[in-house]
């Protein structure tokens, strides 16, 4: 059974990509993959037409980076949902920090 683990929103990425997190979970499957989902959603109540990624650090007990991923999308409405995983961990995650992004 996957463990929950804490999950940390940059909210002044939040700010500068013109998004924000309505919800976002992180999932350690006590292996080697967290599994990161959650629902991004435009922070003006428009469309999005230009490029964002969302971007997901795995960090141990100590602070240091297990491991990184994105997804990105031209494009969306006023919500889009996503699912990121990050594989091939050399240690145990203790927390997970999600921010957007986006190209001007």
């Amino acid at each position: 059974m996957a463990e929950k683990r804490p999950v940390h929103v940059d909210k002044d990425m939040e700010s500068l990509a013109g998004m924000s997190f309505e919800a976002c979970a992180a999932y350690y499957d006590g292996d080697e993959e967290v599994r990161v989902i959650g629902e991004a959603v435009s922070a003006n109540s428009k469309p999005i037409q230009d490029y964002h990624e969302i971007k997901v650090v795995v960090y141990d007990a100590e602070g240091d980076i297990l491991g990184r991923d994105y997804t990105n999308w031209t494009s969306f409405q006023l919500r889009q949902s996503f699912e990121i995983e990050v594989m091939n961990l050399p240690g145990v995650p203790t927390r997970v920090r999600v921010f957007p992004s986006r190209s001007d």
